[in-house]
């Protein structure tokens, strides 16, 4: 547990400097994609979505470490004993993890979408392949950055069991004023999503991971070669950052990426 929380503690606090390097590393990207011709347009494309990817998902990380329990702070003892004050304390309860929850549904969201990602990503290497182009090195370092950041969320998710706390509190007061609220029954259909989410009876841990490797399955073309460029990639990574360890250049953060991911 310590070891995760070292780990993710030093991704969150290198996240700030890599985001730095973003509009500069596009400039470069653009540069790039003019030597593959007519697929320079999907070299960019597939630049652009990494950027957005990884933004949004250093963006999550942050939230899932820094997330705190709001359930410590919710008083519980004797409210069930007074009924004229049940309503009340449903209404305050549920307005208060109601903005907890919404995080919650958005990081779901974006994790659907990171699968999305990943499995298209994939697909597009494979019609690199199949017309017999290079698939470039820069585009297959930010799926190895994808990779990472699957992995980490996977971890940050697992180990914060004050999610599911605060998930339990709200749908106690979600059951208990839902006769009074006219989306009552979208609100349950989101409930039973997020549980689906946050405590999968099929993938308790992991989920991330395993739904990505069972979309992975349904790839156009296989996965199977994109995977083996994806691991040679990062032995390659690992190589260059030997090198470039013994010269002091090399961050915990980058050597923890290519590692993890192999």
């Amino acid at each position: 547990m310590l070891v995760v929380h070292a780990m993710l503690s030093r991704a969150v606090s290198c996240s700030t400097s890599s985001s730095e390097r973003t509009a500069a590393k596009a400039a470069y990207l653009r540069m790039t994609a003019s030597g593959y011709g007519n697929w320079g347009k999907e070299v960019l494309r597939m630049s652009a979505d990494i950027e957005d990817v990884l933004t949004q998902g250093g963006y999550f990380i942050k939230m899932l470490y820094s997330y705190r329990s709001c359930g410590k702070a919710i008083p519980l003892g004797g409210v069930a004993d007074r009924v004229e004050e049940k309503q009340t304390f449903n209404e305050t309860l549920f307005a208060l993890l109601r903005a907890e929850v919404v995080k919650m549904v958005d990081l779901m969201k974006y994790c659907a979408v990171l699968v999305d990602f990943v499995c298209t990503s994939i697909e597009v290497y494979n019609t690199f392949r199949q017309a017999h182009r290079l698939f470039p090195p820069d585009v297959l370092v930010g799926i190895v950055e994808v990779f990472d950041l699957v992995i980490k969320l996977d971890a940050l998710k697992d180990v914060k069991v004050c999610l599911k706390n605060d998930f339990a509190f709200y749908k106690r007061a979600l059951h208990g004023m839902k006769a009074s609220l006219s989306e009552a029954k979208e609100l349950e259909e989101e409930v039973y999503r997020l549980q689906m989410f946050l405590s999968n009876p099929v993938h308790s841990k992991g989920y991330l991971a395993s739904t990505l490797r069972d979309r992975l399955n349904q790839v156009r073309g296989g996965h199977e070669a994109a995977l083996v460029r994806v691991v040679e990639q990062c032995l390659h990574e690992v190589d260059e950052k030997k090198q470039k360890h013994t010269r002091g250049g090399e961050t915990p953060a980058e050597r923890e990426r290519v590692c993890v991911c192999v």
